[in-house]
């Protein structure tokens, strides 16, 4: 299908003017002034072959909507805990006793993820989730592969929900880290073998008021207490997130704060634990 710039409709083509159509377009365009983006959802055979072809035409600027969707994650995680990648497995999320979901749907595009969800609230663990946004499948999901889940119109799925303002993720995260920190929840042999740069931390937080975390989150004291409290109480927590955090011009330092609330509790390097970008 083939649509002209002065039209307002779809025309069908065949494969021999599209293709002479392309390499027209290619032969007046300077290869160091063109960009190759694929989808993560094709498969590595087709990205491998999508990369030569950009190579042998003369370019290297080559990127996958992965790359590109979670290059804050790839870099928030990089500066704080060293890897770029997550740090947990998939059986880790049959092991974890509190899950938090922040800024993703995983309903709508990661059903495997909403098993493991529904699993975690089977054996009492914690599902908590901040978005923006009230999606009904977080909060209630038909599993297909569970007929009374089907038939009685959903499965809880979040045990928490909070909407925090668009951007106010930070602020959020600081009323967190200052609730763990005011009631003594820290992992502090932890926090002094593995980390640096906590006694800055500290001091920021001691000079954020709660006033100031409820205005620019948007989020009341109380229900963040609620999510704070709950990860205060759990053993293993692991923190997944998507899109909604890395989209956004702090993107990094959004990342950077999800992996210092995991380093204050030492919630890394053992099973059931961590990060686990969507």
């Amino acid at each position: 299908m083939f649509k002209e710039k002065s039209s307002n409709k779809f025309r069908v083509i065949d494969w021999d003017w599209a293709i002479n159509y392309t390499a027209e377009k290619f032969a007046n365009t300077p290869a160091a002034r063109s960009f190759f983006y694929s989808s993560g959802r094709s498969s590595n055979e087709a990205g491998f072959v999508l990369q030569m072809f950009a190579r042998l035409y003369g370019t290297n600027n080559v990127t996958n909507c992965s790359y590109y969707c979670h290059q804050a994650t790839s870099e928030g995680l990089g500066t704080t805990i060293g890897a770029g990648t997550a740090t947990v497995e998939l059986e880790d999320l049959s092991l974890c006793d509190a899950i938090f979901v922040i800024g993703a749907n995983p309903a709508s595009n990661h059903p495997r993820f909403i098993h493991k969800l529904k699993a975690c609230r089977d054996r009492g663990g914690e599902v908590i989730v901040i978005n923006p946004a009230k999606e009904p499948g977080l909060i209630k999901f038909a599993l297909p592969k569970s007929m009374r889940s089907i038939i009685t119109g959903g499965s809880d799925i979040a045990s928490v929900y909070v909407q925090p303002n668009i951007g106010g993720d930070l602020a959020l995260f600081k009323g967190i880290a200052k609730y763990i920190i005011e009631n003594n929840h820290t992992a502090p042999s932890f926090i002094e073998l593995y980390t640096q740069g906590y006694d800055a931390f500290l001091a920021d937080i001691n000079h954020t008021s709660w006033s100031e975390i409820e205005k620019l989150s948007g989020v009341a004291k109380a229900d963040i207490e609620v999510m704070a409290l709950a990860y205060a109480r759990s053993k293993n927590t692991v923190f997944a997130w998507g899109m909604g955090m890395t989209h956004h011009l702090n993107g990094v330092e959004n990342i950077e704060y999800i992996a210092n609330l995991a380093l204050m509790r030492g919630m890394i390097g053992a099973s059931g634990t961590t990060a686990r970008p969507q």
